[in-house]
């Protein structure tokens, strides 16, 4: 009988990433290296396009430089990650925590940020050409030398 089963929910998506978590530091210690084969996916420069992570427990991870184009990270809690260089053409992050995110660089082009709380977060130097921000929180958001062509900001706290 398994000791820890999967449903649906919250929880379970938090559990998930937590084994993750833990799973790459246990490969670290035992081989004094984040080995390729053992490691966890989440790392800088990780591809995980295509990726279905809604929901998912993200939070205070680097993945910079990661590709997540085509990725849903809706509802994902990306508080205080560093995504800085990332490329997340076409991801959806409608729902997701955002607070304190660095996304300094990024390739951000036609994603959804509906409904999302960015504060504090950078979007310094990000190409957000054609991206939804309908009813974003971006109080106290850097968006200096940000592309911003036909982006949307109906409803948007800036």
């Amino acid at each position: 009988m398994p000791l820890v089963g999967y449903g649906s929910g919250a929880s379970d998506a938090r559990m998930r990433s937590l084994l993750l978590r833990v799973t790459a530091v246990i490969c670290a210690v035992a081989l004094g290296v984040a080995a390729a084969g053992c490691s966890s996916e989440l790392r800088p420069g990780a591809d995980l396009s295509g990726r279905d992570l809604a929901g998912e427990d993200l939070a205070g991870i680097d993945l910079t430089g990661a590709v997540l184009t085509d990725t849903d990270l809706t509802g994902a809690d990306l508080t205080n990650t560093i995504l800085s260089g990332a490329d997340l053409t076409g991801a959806v992050l409608s729902g997701a925590s955002l607070e304190g995110i660095d996304l300094t660089g990024s390739q951000l082009a036609r994603i959804d940020l509906t409904d999302v709380h960015l504060d504090g977060g950078t979007l310094a130097g990000s190409n957000l050409a054609g991206t939804t921000l309908t009813r974003a929180d971006l109080n106290g958001v850097d968006l200096a030398g940000a592309f911003l062509a036909s982006a949307t900001f109906a409803g948007a706290t800036l």
